[in-house]
């Protein structure tokens, strides 16, 4: 997830130029795939492991604190964030943003659509 957030950050600064927003929106972007994909896949293995914690995890008041704890695990994996200003210079990898873009987004569809889904 480092290295996906720092693609994005580099991607974001080189559109905006704009240091702080593009540290914010990298991190949010991230946590938004990453908690796309952490109910996705809680709901694909529903019948192979037990899931029913992922799901509470995602009930109402809870994802509220699911979020906070999700952006500050990203925060803290890209502390300290002086590293990011070095690596600005480096060209983004775009196919792995591009990759678990899709993958979310795959997840995201599914998600809306299981119970369309032949069994």
């Amino acid at each position: 997830m480092k290295r996906l957030i720092a693609d994005v950050y580099k991607t974001v600064y080189k559109i905006s130029g704009a240091k702080s927003f593009s540290i914010i929106f990298a991190i949010a972007y991230i946590s938004a795939l990453n908690l796309i994909s952490i109910y996705g896949l809680g709901l694909l293995m529903e019948g192979w492991m037990p899931t029913r914690f992922v799901h509470k995890l995602f009930a109402s008041p809870y994802y509220i604190f699911t979020t906070i704890a999700m952006l500050l695990f990203n925060l803290w994996m890209m502390t300290p964030l002086k590293n990011l200003s070095k690596e600005r210079n480096k060209p983004p990898f775009y196919p792995s943003i591009i990759a678990y873009t899709l993958i979310s987004i795959l997840l995201l569809l599914y998600i809306h659509y299981k119970d369309m889904l032949p069994n």
